[in-house]
């Protein structure tokens, strides 16, 4: 992930979700749960921590029962928890569409190079939605196919090409309603100047992490980052020289007279931009950077 989106969801998503899978889960109150000490909060709408807990509880009763309690484990939690039929909700029952349409953002968090946008008819006609990723893939923890947190609209490039049935309780990822933003885009201003001076500046990203954290690197390599921005350098290049014009020469003019605002009207025009909105633009991580780093070397 590029961005935290810890608060994708809004409370009536919540409160409407939690009401489908608690539902789910009555129609099971009289039988023994094969989901042992898994919490209902990790089930519905609860958050990462209880995720967390819950798999290790069922990874625990999966150890000490044998893989044949498992496999009729699983079998039953996908019967209960149908995430086939979540998706196939249609005529605005709650469902796949009704869950995505109420997304806060509009854009992949595992790269923001592209758009997960969810467009329904008036008359209720499915077009299109995002890929809902199970971070915690659905096929290893059935239970947690219809928990909330659970479910990250993304692109199909990063939910199927990349990540696929990648197993991130074993192998640790950053997550994106979780974790705090850890990567920085970056470019050496002084090299840039240099190179203007003698007429042949040119931007070139860089892209810092912590190599020492497997959570990061993992996450690099996952989604190949480094890989697919290379790809971008040259429209980094170009916004990264609008984004300089504007501070160096036209952002003065206009600082005082937007001092008191959250919304400066003037940078979004210039730069196409809305910094305050980062997370729901594309390339909005890398475009926030670079107007911080720009920022911070002029002193503004």
């Amino acid at each position: 992930m590029l961005v935290k989106v810890n608060d994708m969801w809004p409370r009536s998503v919540e409160i409407a979700h939690s009401l489908y899978t608690e539902g789910l889960i009555e129609l099971e109150e009289k039988r023994a749960r094969p989901w042992g000490g898994a919490v209902l909060g990790a089930i519905t709408t609860g958050g990462v921590e209880e995720i967390l807990t819950a798999i290790a509880s069922f990874d625990d009763l999966c150890g000490r029962h044998g893989e044949d309690w498992r496999a009729r484990s699983l079998k039953k939690l996908q019967a209960i928890f149908d995430y086939g039929k979540f998706v196939r909700a249609s005529g605005g029952a709650w469902g796949a569409y009704e869950l995505c349409s109420r997304a806060k953002y509009g854009v992949c968090p595992y790269c923001q190079q592209s758009l997960s946008l969810t467009v329904v008819r008036d008359n209720n006609l499915k077009c299109f939605r995002p890929t809902l990723d199970h971070y915690f893939s659905k096929s290893d923890y059935p239970f947690l196919a219809l928990s909330l947190n659970n479910l990250v609209p993304s692109c199909y490039a990063c939910n199927s090409s990349l990540k696929g049935s990648a197993n991130f309780y074993r192998n640790r990822h950053k997550h994106p309603y979780h974790d705090e933003e850890w990567l920085t885009f970056s470019m050496d201003m002084d090299a840039y100047f240099r190179g203007r001076s003698e007429g042949s500046g040119v931007w070139k990203i860089s892209i810092s992490y912590d190599g020492r954290d497997k959570c990061q690197v993992n996450t690099m390599k996952t989604f190949a980052i480094k890989e697919s921005y290379a790809k971008l350098e040259w429209m980094f290049e170009r916004f990264a020289e609008r984004a300089c014009d504007y501070y160096l020469n036209g952002g003065g003019r206009y600082r005082e007279l937007f001092n008191n605002t959250d919304y400066d009207a003037v940078a979004v025009v210039r730069l196409d931009f809305d910094e305050a909105n980062y997370k729901g633009e594309l390339l909005g991580k890398m475009k926030r950077d670079v107007c911080m780093k720009i920022r911070a070397s002029i002193g503004v």
